[in-house]
Parts: structure tokens; C-alpha cells; sequence
């Protein structure tokens, strides 16, 4: 058995608070009821009257609860739940040596590899901050005039999005648009390299994707049925008669009192009550799946790491903890980087400093301020 670990990011962390903030929708709604014209006092009330009265009152209360909670925390959950999952699958990689801190430079690897082997991602103000800062240790920029300001657009090293990237600066054309075309180009020029490669659909997810859509699509179909069958029993006849019989000015404790009394209604009534539920509920469960599908689908991790890419990201997360654990580089600015060259970019791309990110995206010929998020 593979031993992995993952190199945690603002996003999963993000996805994982939310997911479980979805959670306490329940308790919000049934707290919210209870306050709601002293709610609280009128299952008092019934308990005053009768323990059983009291008890069914509360069932009833969680029904109630469940059923207008439940497609607030499915929808929810079916979106937040896989997109943590599948951002927690992108930056988990399989172990190779298991150290823990790592100290060398990554000499010859971009920015843009860095970040794709972190997260399978690259992201905008980031990554285009990481990147200009590498441009400034190599001397191909300068930034202290409060905006990029090209020295040479003929270094070597370059590749066809850097000086794609480099010329929107020296013509002052850097936009949002040349920012998602800059990005699309990075991603690419990653995956033809050696540390990714494209994941090739398995059988197993298609086939699981279709099992899932058709079982979702059955589930009312089956609940509608069983309902179908419930309501054409002789004993449900009888129990609407029963009903119908009970007069109009009856309270609904006395109501509830001669429902779970009568012996022949009581375990009827509870039937009743959960399909009750479960119809409203089955309607919901098909825009779960579909839901699922669509998130799991456009948000799925469409990389894989080859060996060599597995070998660099635990580098790249030996790197990350010794940042955080031995460096004070997280209050560190971009003028300092002569002082740590590469490792300050590192910090940045690994999202242990976000004040130079906040100091470049607003230079001049930047401004990537809409795009933060």
C-alpha cells in the first residue's frame, strides 16, 4: 500500500470549513423554530398535558426540520463535499523517501511547475506574482518604480508564455484576458514537460457516473410506488375515515392524542409521516446527483504526476514546511529577495506569504486585483 501525504492549501481549507458549516443548518432552522413566537413553550405544553403528546411533538418537530434542512445541506454538500474532495485528491502525492523538510533551491523549475505540481492549478495573482518576482532575480524585470518595467526580453531561459507574458508588459497590453491566455499557455508547457501528464478517463468513473444518475432517477420513482401501494390499503381507507372523522375545532394535541392512542392508527400514522418526508426529499435526491456529477465532472483532477513529478513535490513539500517552520519569510517583502532569492518566491507560490502578492498586483501595469479571489 502507497504511503501519501498532502500539501494543504488555502483552498482545501477554505472547502473543508464550508462543508462542515453546512452541517449546523439543522440546528439553525430547529433553534430558529423553537425561538420563533415561543415555539419552546408550546412542546412545554404538550408535555404538561401528556409525555407522549410532548415526544410526538418533538418527532414531528425534527421531521419538519429535516425536510426544509435537507435540500439546503444536499445541494450544498453535493457541491462544497466533492470539490474538497477532488481539491484534497489534487495535492495529495504518493511519498517516496519521507523527510520532512527540505533546504535546497529547485534549480531549472519554474514558478508556473511549482504551482501546477502543488495543486494541479495555477492560479492568476498568485502565480503571475511568483513569476514576476522570478523575472526580477533574473534581471529581466524591475519593479521598483511601482510598475514592471522590462531590461531584457531576450534571456535564454525563456519560454513561449514567459516572453508572451514579458511582451504585455513592455507594451503595456497586460490584461485580464492576456492573464487567462498567459495561464492556459503555462498549463500546457507543464504538461508537455516531464512532471505531468493528462489522466485518462478510467471505465470505472463512467460507469460509476451512469450507475449513479440512474439510481438517482429511480429513487422517486420507487418512493412515488411505494406510496402508490401505501395509499390503496384497505387500512388506509380506514385511517382517513378516522380523519375525517375528528371534528374541526380539536386542537392539535387533542388530534395527535387520538392518532397514537388508537392502537390500529398509531404505527400508521408514523408510516404516514415518513412518506410524507421522503416524497418532497426523492424530488430532491435527481438535482443532487445531477449536481454531483456536473461538480465532480468540471472539478475532477484531469493530471497525474509521473515519477520525476512525484519526486519534486515531495521536495516542494519539504520546502513549504521548512518555510513555515524555519524562516520568518511570511512577513517577508518582495525587496528582500536578493537576501532569499528563490526561496522568497517559494513562499509566495506556497501561499506562506500573501503580502507580496498584495504588493505586485497593484503595480501600474498589473493591477490583477479583480482576479485575487
Amino acid at each position: 500500500m502507497k504511503h501519501t501525504k498532502q500539501i494543504e492549501t488555502k483552498k482545501t481549507k477554505i472547502l473543508k470549513i464550508i462543508d462542515r458549516l453546512v452541517l449546523i443548518v439543522p440546528v439553525i432552522i430547529l433553534i430558529s423554530v423553537l425561538l420563533h413566537e415561543n415555539g419552546y413553550k408550546y412542546i412545554l405544553e404538550s408535555f404538561a398535558e401528556s409525555s407522549k403528546i410532548g415526544f410526538v411533538m418533538i418527532f414531528l418537530l425534527i421531521l419538519a426540520t429535516f425536510s426544509t434542512s435537507f435540500p439546503i445541506v444536499a445541494i450544498t454538500r453535493a457541491i462544497t463535499h466533492t470539490m474538497r474532495k477532488n481539491a484534497v485528491k489534487a495535492t495529495t502525492f504518493n511519498v517516496l523517501t519521507d523527510f520532512e523538510y527540505y533546504r535546497e533551491k529547485l534549480t531549472g523549475i519554474s514558478p508556473a511547475e511549482i504551482s501546477m505540481l502543488t495543486d494541479l492549478n495555477i492560479e492568476l495573482s498568485k502565480d503571475i506574482s511568483a513569476t514576476i518576482l522570478k523575472y526580477t532575480l533574473m534581471g529581466i524585470v524591475d519593479t521598483s518604480q511601482n510598475q514592471v518595467i522590462v531590461l531584457n526580453d531576450n534571456h535564454p531561459g525563456l519560454k513561449p508564455s514567459d516572453r508572451f507574458l514579458i511582451n504585455s508588459f513592455k507594451n503595456n497590453t497586460f490584461n485580464g484576458a492576456v492573464a487567462f491566455q498567459w495561464r492556459n499557455m503555462a498549463k500546457k508547457e507543464v504538461i508537455n514537460g516531464r512532471f505531468l501528464r493528462n489522466k485518462k478517463l478510467t471505465v470505472g468513473t463512467t460507469t460509476g457516473n451512469c450507475i449513479s444518475c440512474s439510481l438517482g432517477c429511480l429513487f422517486p420513482i420507487i418512493v412515488l410506488l411505494i406510496t402508490y401501494i401505501f395509499a390503496s390499503t384497505p387500512t388506509f381507507e380506514s385511517y382517513s375515515n378516522m380523519l375525517d372523522a375528528i371534528p374541526e375545532n380539536t386542537s392539535n394535541a387533542e388530534a395527535i392524542n387520538i392518532l397514537f392512542n388508537t392502537p390500529s392508527s398509531s404505527l400508521f400514522s408514523f408510516m404516514l409521516m415518513i412518506i410524507g418526508i421522503s416524497i418532497p426529499a426523492s424530488l430532491i435526491v435527481p438535482i443532487v446527483v445531477a449536481i454531483w456529477v456536473i461538480v465532480k465532472t468540471f472539478t475532477g483532477v484531469r493530471y497525474e504526476r509521473t515519477y520525476e513529478g512525484q519526486v519534486l513535490t515531495e521536495e516542494i513539500y519539504g520546502i513549504k514546511n521548512f518555510i513555515h517552520d524555519f524562516s520568518d519569510l511570511s512577513n517577508a517583502d518582495k525587496n528582500r529577495l536578493i537576501l532569499w532569492d528563490d526561496f522568497l518566491i517559494y513562499a509566495v507560490l506556497l501561499e506562506e506569504n500573501e503580502s507580496i502578492i498584495n504588493e505586485i498586483i497593484k503595480l501600474k501595469n498589473v493591477n490583477l486585483i479583480k482576479f485575487k479571489i
